[in-house]
């Protein structure tokens, strides 16, 4: 059976004539769960700052220099002794029930990239942070989304900013 090709929608528009809702859950499910999936499979250090691709390395560096607001080590942010009330309670949260909201995740994430004296500190923090604390630590699509914030799965494109990957869609 041919299907017309105008059926067929962009997954914003919701997918097989599917809900928005249904289509971003389908979306998660499929696309994202077996990216981080296949990445650590074929990839044996897919959460070390070396499996980045060259771009993204290359910015990283290039921004590692920029001058900080605030620094903090390993230690603090385990403690959720930053400066900033809600990324400690969700760090709080992490270490006492193991988990956190997704866009809580995006923000210790971001934050450990813009705390961190080097763009390699932050991913060794946040790999050790959630795989030691969080219930899915250790599963491929946490690695993945931490990996995400440091260039994985993107693409060189502005506009570049202070002591983050250019390019990094959560910073638009």
């Amino acid at each position: 059976m041919l299907v017309k090709a105008e059926t067929f929608r962009a997954a914003r528009d919701g997918w097989q004539g599917m809900s928005p809702q249904y289509s971003a859950f389908l979306d998660l499910l499929i696309t994202c769960r077996e990216l981080g999936y296949n990445m650590c499979w074929q990839q044996h250090n897919y959460d070390r700052y070396a499996s980045l691709p060259e771009w993204a390395q290359r910015t990283l560096v290039a921004h590692s220099f920029d001058p900080r607001q605030y620094h903090y080590e390993t230690y603090e942010f385990k403690a959720a002794a930053t400066y900033d009330d809600l990324w400690n309670s969700a760090q709080t949260q992490l270490v006492q029930e193991g988990r956190m909201h997704n866009y809580l995740r995006m923000l210790l994430r971001k934050k450990s990239l813009e705390w961190s004296a080097f763009p390699r500190d932050a991913l060794t923090t946040i790999v050790h942070l959630t795989s030691k604390y969080s219930v899915d630590g250790r599963n491929p699509n946490s690695c993945s989304g931490i990996i995400r914030m440091h260039g994985r799965y993107d693409r060189a494109w502005g506009p570049e900013r202070p002591a983050f990957v250019k390019g990094s869609i959560h910073e638009q």
